[in-house]
C-alpha cells in the first residue's frame, strides 16, 4: 500500500459535538453532562467554544454510554 492510499484511510482526529452525538445516538446535551460528571473526557475547545472530541475522548464517551445505558 503506497503512503497515499494509507493517508487517504486515516481516521479523523477530532470532531465536533454534533458528529459524536450522531456517532453515538445521543443528545449533545448528555455528551455535555457527561463531560462534567466523568472524569477523563476533556474536548479541545477553541477561541468561540467550540468543543472537539479527540478520537480518544470518543472512545471513552462510547464506554460510558455503553455502562450507564446498555448494562
Amino acid at each position: 500500500m503506497s503512503s497515499h492510499n494509507h493517508q487517504e484511510k486515516k481516521e479523523q482526529l477530532y470532531y465536533t459535538i454534533g458528529e459524536v452525538s450522531k456517532m453515538l445516538d445521543v443528545n449533545q446535551s448528555t455528551l455535555r453532562y457527561w463531560e462534567k460528571e466523568f472524569e477523563g473526557i476533556h474536548p479541545y475547545r477553541n477561541r468561540k467554544g467550540t468543543r472537539f472530541y479527540h478520537t480518544e475522548d470518543v472512545e471513552t464517551l462510547r464506554l460510558v454510554k455503553y455502562l450507564l445505558k446498555e448494562k
